[in-house]
């Protein structure tokens, strides 16, 4: 059966799991305030805390595993080999069609919005915009459905993001994607694994400040960014509209 679309099984185990363990709680960055009786030793409290935090978050990455498949390798990446087919100068910002190696013989279709800058390059915030079922893809994020408040990879370029809009496996330009040949158990993980690459071209920009990249996305895209943000903790803000 191809992975087109996840079974309903599997996506019930996903949520059994993530439910059970009480996953998104844990799954969050660590800095949380904690509230103490004032015996405590704060800091040994938070670094306690922290520590606990990654043991969970850790145990349910396995957890996730064991249904999506196993997170390939990340050592030895090949370079990025961009490849842009297309450019539309906006107001405000450029967005590129492009596409980039991930992984030897895989390429993943993007859109890159990049704003405008004059003199010194500025180093700005980036976004990941992952889009829902749809098969127009990233062009749904583009404002390109017939849908209204789709459009927000296009709306955080306007408001001065560095955004990637990456196609999900089956949609888009990835339309003919064959799932009964590539190498990922489930198109979870694949989406995981494509999403991380997405962070890492990001973070090799010059106007990109490293530290401060998010994930935004809706239905589709919202769980997208919670299984992608669980994986990849430079992520530092997740914004899920009806992932669930």
């Amino acid at each position: 059966m191809q992975k087109k679309r996840i079974t309903s099984g599997i996506i019930k185990g996903i949520l059994l799991i993530l439910f059970i363990l009480n996953s998104w709680p844990v799954l969050a960055r660590p800095g949380i305030i904690f509230q103490s009786s004032g015996n405590e030793n704060p800091k040994k409290k938070s670094a306690d805390q922290t520590g606990l935090h990654e043991k969970k978050r850790l145990k349910i990455l396995k957890n996730m595993e064991k249904v999506m498949g196993k997170l390939p390798d990340r050592s030895d990446l090949p370079a990025f080999d961009i490849q842009i087919t297309d450019s539309v100068s906006e107001a405000g910002f450029t967005r590129y069609t492009l596409s980039f190696t991930v992984a030897e013989n895989e390429r993943l279709p993007v859109y890159l919005y990049v704003p405008k800058q004059s003199g010194t390059i500025k180093r700005l915030p980036a976004m990941l915009v992952l889009h829902g079922t749809h098969d127009l893809g990233k062009g749904v994020v583009d404002g390109q459905g017939d849908k209204p408040n789709r459009a927000h990879a296009r709306e955080l370029a306007q408001r001065g993001y560095v955004v990637i809009a990456p196609d999900y496996p089956s949609f888009g330009d990835l339309k003919d994607h064959d799932f009964e040949t590539d190498r990922y158990k489930s198109a979870s993980m694949q989406a995981i694994f494509n999403h991380m690459r997405c962070v890492d071209l990001l973070q090799s920009r010059t106007d990109v400040d490293p530290d401060k990249i998010g994930v935004i996305g809706h239905s589709l895209g919202g769980h997208n960014s919670m299984f992608v943000a669980a994986f990849d903790t430079r992520l530092k803000v997740t914004v899920s509209s009806s992932g669930w």
